[in-house]
C-alpha cells in the first residue's frame, strides 16, 4: 500500500491547546483540507490533498476523514489525530459523496459517472468492491444498524437499496424526478429523499423499500434535515423551507428564508435548524417547534455547507465564493471569526458528541 506525505501543511499545530475531537474538517475544490478549531477561532492545519475535492465524512470512531477526490477518481483517507494524509485509493469515475457504517468498518463512495458505489474497507485501507446502482448516484446514507445503504440516483429517478453484507443492490425504488439527498430517521425505519425535478419529498419504509408517502414542496428542493421527528426541506428557487411531519409527510409550515437556501444544519437537540442561503450570504435561524424564523446571521459569500461543533457552541459555515469559513457563536447568533480554507468549499464536517 502506498503512503503519502503531509503535502502542504500550514498554520500552527494546536495539539496542546485543543482536543482533536473538537476540530472541524473542511474540503475545497482548490484541493485543500483545512482543520479548524472553532473554540479558538483558528486554523489547526491545512493539507494539499488532491485535485477537486468533493464531499467527505468523518468515521464515527473519530479515526479517519474520508474525502472524495473527484478529478483523480480516488478517495483520500486522512488521520484525524495528526492530522495527516495516509493514502489515496482508486474508486470509480467522478466520485462525489461518502457515507460510513456506524462501526467505522466500511466507507461507501458514490461514483457519479460510473453508476456505482465503491466499497472501502477502513480496517485494511483498501477498496474491496464496487456495487452497480442507478444512474448518477448522488448522496448515500447508511442505516443505524449498519445493514442497509441507500443511494439517491438522480439519473434513474430512483433510490438504490443496497444490502451491505451481501454487497449488492436488492431493490431500486422509483420516486420522483431527479432525487438528490438521502435522509434517514435515527431509528432507521424511514428514509426520505427530495426530488429536484418534480418538487417533491418521498418517504420510504425500511427494510421493505416501499414508498409510503410523498408531499409537494417548494421549487427545486435542495437538501433535507431531521429535527425532532420532522423533516425540513430547503427550496432553492422559491427561497423558502418546508417543514413536514415524519413519516406521513404532513405539511406543517412553509417559511420564507434567504435567497437560494442550500444546506439546513440542525442543532443537536433538534430545536433549531440553521439554513444556509447562498444568494443572500446569510443564515436563517428556524425554531422547529415554534415553526418560525427567529434570526438571521450574515456570513461570507455563497454559504454552501456547514456543521455544528461537537460541543454545540459553534456553527461553522463554508463560503464557496470567498474561500472562507465563518465561525458563529450560537449563543450570540453572530459570526465571530472568518478563516481561510480554499476556494469552492464542498464539505464541512464535525465529530458528533458521541465520538470517542
Amino acid at each position: 500500500m502506498k503512503h503519502f506525505g503531509l503535502g502542504l501543511l500550514l498554520g500552527v499545530m494546536l495539539m496542546g491547546n485543543a482536543n482533536w475531537q473538537d476540530w472541524v474538517w473542511v474540503t475545497s475544490r482548490q484541493g485543500l483540507v483545512t482543520v479548524i478549531d472553532p473554540a479558538h477561532r483558528s486554523v489547526v492545519a491545512q493539507l494539499d490533498v488532491g485535485k477537486n475535492l468533493h464531499r467527505a465524512a468523518l468515521t464515527p470512531d473519530g479515526r479517519y476523514f474520508v474525502v472524495a477526490v473527484e478529478d483523480e477518481n480516488a478517495c483520500a483517507i486522512l488521520d484525524t489525530h495528526s492530522p495527516r494524509l495516509i493514502t489515496k485509493l482508486p474508486v470509480g469515475k467522478s466520485p462525489g459523496n461518502v457515507a460510513v457504517t456506524p462501526d467505522s468498518h466500511f466507507a461507501f463512495v458514490t461514483n457519479t459517472q460510473s453508476a456505482s458505489v465503491s466499497v472501502v474497507d477502513l480496517q485494511a485501507l483498501k477498496v474491496v468492491g464496487e456495487i452497480p446502482v442507478g444512474e448518477i448516484p448522488r448522496i448515500p446514507a447508511v442505516t443505524s444498524d449498519g445493514r442497509w445503504l441507500l443511494v439517491a440516483c438522480e439519473g434513474s429517478n430512483a433510490v438504490s437499496l443496497v444490502d451491505i453484507a451481501a454487497c449488492r443492490e436488492t431493490r431500486r425504488i422509483l420516486v420522483g424526478a431527479s432525487p438528490y439527498d438521502m435522509l434517514l430517521s435515527p431509528d432507521g425505519q424511514w428514509a426520505f429523499t427530495n426530488c429536484r425535478g418534480s418538487n417533491e419529498v418521498f418517504a420510504i419504509a425500511l427494510p421493505e423499500g416501499k414508498v409510503v408517502a410523498k408531499a409537494p414542496v417548494g421549487k427545486r428542493p435542495w437538501l433535507l434535515a431531521w429535527a425532532k421527528g420532522r423533516v425540513l426541506c430547503t427550496n432553492f428557487d422559491s427561497h423558502d423551507a418546508t417543514i413536514l411531519q415524519a413519516p406521513d409527510l404532513r405539511a406543517l409550515a412553509t417559511l420564507k428564508v434567504g435567497i437560494n437556501p442550500r444546506m439546513p444544519v440542525p442543532s443537536f437537540d433538534g430545536k433549531r435548524v440553521y439554513v444556509l442561503n447562498a444568494g443572500s450570504d446569510d443564515v436563517t435561524v428556524i425554531d422547529v417547534e415554534g415553526l418560525q424564523v427567529v434570526g438571521t446571521i450574515k456570513v461570507g459569500k455563497r454559504p454552501h455547507r456547514g456543521c455544528v461543533s461537537r460541543d454545540g457552541k459553534w456553527l461553522v459555515v463554508g463560503n464557496q465564493d470567498d474561500g472562507t469559513v465563518s465561525v458563529i457563536d450560537l449563543r450570540a447568533l453572530q459570526a465571530t471569526a472568518t478563516l481561510p480554507v480554499g476556494m469552492g468549499v464542498m464539505a464541512v464536517e464535525a465529530h458528533p458528541p458521541s465520538s470517542p
